[in-house]
């Protein structure tokens, strides 16, 4: 696998997620120009929206879900219903600055408050998510049916950094994309 490495010092952990996976021996890291398939470009100037299933690292439990309805065909993070539960993006951002992150989800529970907390190469960006129920509270198509959420606000640094979504509750909607916008830039809800 694809792991990026900055200039300089840094520090590799490898962690086990589970229980039993045997002996670590040794690691072999070899230098290559091939981008890993998990890098997120973002560009400066415009929107970028990215799908869920383009995580780098996640928690165990956490899983892709796909899904199909009506004409839409998609996937979308699940299983993130565990207060501790994470996935870890790896975005390489063109221009630093203040950007609006807006989720598109689907909550077939009645409405969550603060239901998930950032962080961007480990510090907590301090935001605030809630989602009402998205179905028609019969069970149709509920945890699909995807709305926008009210944009959070993120800091970026210029080049490869990581966002990490952390649920912070046992109700979490599932969550299809991730779009970021910088602020004064095109393209600004």
């Amino acid at each position: 696998f694809k792991v990026y490495l900055p200039a300089g010092d840094c520090t590799l952990r490898y962690t086990n997620n589970r229980t039993s996976v045997g002996n670590l021996d040794y690691m072999l890291i070899e230098k290559t120009e091939d981008a890993p398939d998990y890098l997120i470009p973002v560009a400066a100037g415009k929107s970028t929206t990215f799908g869920m299933n383009k995580f780098a690292f996640k928690a165990d439990a956490v899983r892709i879900e796909e899904y199909t309805v009506g004409d839409e065909t998609g996937t979308c993070l699940a299983y993130m219903h565990t207060a501790g539960n994470w996935a870890t993006y790896v975005l390489d951002v063109a221009e630093a600055g203040t950007y609006d992150l807006v989720f598109r989800a689907a909550n077939g529970r009645a409405r969550v408050d603060d239901f998930i907390a950032l962080e961007v190469d480990g510090t907590d960006q301090q935001v605030n998510c809630s989602i009402d129920q998205t179905g028609d509270g019969n069970g149709a198509s509920e945890w699909y049916n995807f709305v926008l959420l009210d944009p959070v606000t993120v800091t970026l640094p210029a080049g490869q950094c990581e966002l990490r979504v952390v649920s912070k509750s046992t109700s979490f909607p599932n969550i299809n994309s991730i779009t970021l916008t910088k602020q004064g830039g095109e393209g600004r809800r």
